[in-house]
């Protein structure tokens, strides 16, 4: 997250810090925005694993929310309004489940959007990359062995 995304800047502090004072000074101290903790059972029968059922507990949170109009503070707008997708993030120290989210989200027709880094040194492009540059290379020293013909194949079938 960054300012643009989320309103926090974690290059500055790397750190959250509680208490928004916008309510307060707006006058609205008569809501509770104290910490909740979600808890869920895993069943024996192991139908779903652990972080399924996690996942599934924190959607049916957020549509609880918004079926009840929850009220959050509209920090441009200085009112209370209800709550929509928009105001809600999840923040994960694991990409590991990433994709469990986006298909649990999709079918109980919740928008998501990740926002993950991806390692430059495994996408498509740096192999394609890596390759041209070989095969410039094996053709300018006349050298058309099996690894000339894996990365003529390879680029010919790239995009």
């Amino acid at each position: 997250m960054d300012n643009r995304v989320g309103g926090a800047e974690y290059q500055e502090s790397h750190r959250m810090v509680y208490g928004n004072t916008s309510y307060i000074e707006e006058g609205l101290t008569n809501y509770n925005y104290d910490f909740k903790i979600l808890e869920y059972e895993v069943p024996e029968d192991k139908s779903y694993s652990k972080e399924e059922i996690e996942i599934f507990t924190i959607a049916r949170d957020i549509e609880k929310k918004i079926k009840d109009k929850y009220q959050v503070f509209d920090k441009d707008e200085k009112v209370l309004k209800d709550i929509s997708y928009k105001d809600f993030v999840i923040l994960m120290d694991r990409v590991s489940e990433f994709d469990t989210y986006k298909k649990v989200f999709e079918y109980l027709g919740i928008p998501l959007t990740l926002y993950k880094d991806d390692k430059l040194n495994n996408s498509d492009d740096i192999y394609i990359i890596k390759n041209i540059i070989d095969l410039i290379v094996n053709i300018n020293t006349n050298n058309y062995d099996s690894k000339f013909k894996y990365d003529f194949i390879s680029i010919a079938r790239s995009y």
